[in-house]
């Protein structure tokens, strides 16, 4: 199941408990950690 959850910032972001089949991924981004270890992705 699809969980919405806060981020430690207080933004909300789709959380997913449970198996993901790869035949449901439709789409691929790369994860960037910077320097102090913080993520984000491009685009």
């Amino acid at each position: 199941p699809l969980k919405n959850e806060p981020s430690r910032s207080g933004e909300i972001y789709p959380h997913i408990y449970g198996i993901l089949n790869a035949d449901a991924v439709v789409r691929e981004r790369v994860l960037e950690v910077d320097a102090d270890g913080g993520h984000f992705m491009e685009g």
